[in-house]
């Protein structure tokens, strides 16, 4: 039976980590620990880098609005939505609507 910690252990340790995407030797745009990007992700790895960008968002958000979580549920997805596609440096730009919703 394959041990895939141990294996995990062997390829992180020649391998590196690399949290941002670079060309291996072979050319190809690759990232982590190796992992060949221009063969694409699945679905599973696309879920899991969706769910942590938004809790990056909703991070940001309770910077910007220490109250975020009693925010009326409709403002917090607008607001995360928004959030996720503009960053938070981007969204600090619309302050006349960060002033009305702290508001309330």
């Amino acid at each position: 039976m394959v041990k895939f910690e141990t294996v995990a252990d062997l390829i992180r340790k020649h391998e590196g980590l690399k949290l941002l995407p670079y060309k291996c030797p072979t050319g190809h745009l690759t990232i982590g620990y190796g992992h060949n990007l221009e063969g694409g992700i699945s679905i599973q790895i696309a879920e899991t880098i969706l769910f942590e960008d938004i809790e990056q968002a909703v991070k940001d958000l309770n910077r910007v609005f220490p109250d975020f979580d009693h925010f009326p549920e409709v403002w917090q997805n607008i607001f995360i939505n928004m959030m996720f596609n503009i960053g938070l440096n981007k969204f600090g730009e619309f302050q006349n609507m960060i002033g009305f919703a702290k508001l309330g």
